[in-house]
């Protein structure tokens, strides 16, 4: 499936942190970026099942990133955000 989920993060030199709001609920998360590479993770609960959404990618530039993600056993797929 997909979704439009909203993500606000905070960044503190590598460290990431932030929440996530969307299909899944809301949930707090947390990451690393470096260089260009950003790792976050989050957990979850959705229609009975619980797990870690797990996202990877890169930052193209000050507005957009994009990557891959896994949500627990529900599946994987690509991502694209733009800053709003």
């Amino acid at each position: 499936g997909s979704g439009s989920p909203s993500f606000l993060f905070k960044q503190d030199g590598e460290q990431l942190a932030g929440t996530y709001s969307g299909l899944l609920g809301k949930a707090d998360l947390k990451g690393t970026v470096k260089g260009e590479q950003i790792d976050f993770t989050f957990n979850f609960s959705y229609s009975g099942q619980s797990g870690v959404a797990h996202y990877t990618g890169s930052i193209e530039d000050d507005k957009k990133m994009k990557g891959k993600v896994v949500i627990g056993d529900l599946g994987e797929g690509t991502w694209t955000a733009t800053k709003q």
